[in-house]
């Protein structure tokens, strides 16, 4: 895209450049976003962009920088949307992964509860975002398995899974379901159970090949869990 794109557009390639793991050239479209919809006025693009350019980021292991993305734009989002609006969920697993990456784990847990919390009450509201809660889910895993909370952390990815699975056909794949296999692979060989953690990771590799590509760093990390031990 260049000069005079929409600031939506913008924020929409830096999204699959973020997902494509190019995250240098994801900061740079995200950032003219946010600089387009600031010149044009548009304060709704400015807030939602903040979302992706906290998740850059954090991406980017630059915690100053994703934690002033979100305390941007969340007092923004505030003044836009309504408070069950599912962006503040996501804002506040964002959150959570930041304090997980700064070894604050009692924080990120609080933080991911308060995200599915939001979430949960907004499926029994009849609200939207439900659909966010398997990505929730995996978030608190991760967390979890970073406090060598095993239990908790295989009762969310169990769960997640469930979630993403319902109705899926022969031949779908699907990037969520991916990373939900690959930390459930991390989970097993935590565990012990060698086999099981590469037959789960051989999984992954094939979810994360098809949405990803076989050169995405999930997908080689999936591939290298496969092969682990043999």
């Amino acid at each position: 895209p260049g000069q005079g794109v929409s600031p939506t557009r913008l924020s929409n390639y830096a999204r699959t450049l973020f997902e494509l793991a190019r995250l240098d050239e994801a900061a740079d479209y995200a950032q003219r976003a946010h600089q387009e919809g600031t010149r044009l006025g548009n304060q709704l693009s400015v807030a939602q962009t903040g979302l992706w350019l906290t998740r850059i980021y954090r991406a980017q292991h630059d915690l100053t920088r994703a934690t002033a993305a979100a305390d941007e734009a969340e007092p923004a989002l505030h003044g836009l949307l309504p408070p069950a609006h599912p962006i503040f969920a996501l804002l506040s697993g964002e959150r959570a992964l930041i304090a997980r990456d700064r070894n604050d784990l009692p924080g990120a847990l609080r933080l991911i509860d308060d995200a599915i919390a939001r979430i949960e009450q907004a499926g029994r509201d009849g609200k939207s975002g439900p659909e966010y809660l398997p990505i929730l889910l995996t978030y608190r895993a991760d967390i979890e398995l970073a406090g060598h909370q095993l239990s908790p952390a295989s009762a969310d990815l169990h769960r997640a899974l469930d979630l993403l699975l319902t109705g899926a056909q022969p031949g779908d794949y699907s990037v969520y379901v991916g990373r939900a296999e690959l930390a459930l692979s991390r989970l097993l060989g935590s565990e012990g159970k060698s086999a099981e953690a590469r037959g789960e990771a051989q999984l992954a590799a094939q979810q994360l090949a098809s949405a990803e590509g076989e050169g995405h760093p999930e997908t080689r990390a999936a591939l290298e869990l496969s092969q682990a031990g043999l």
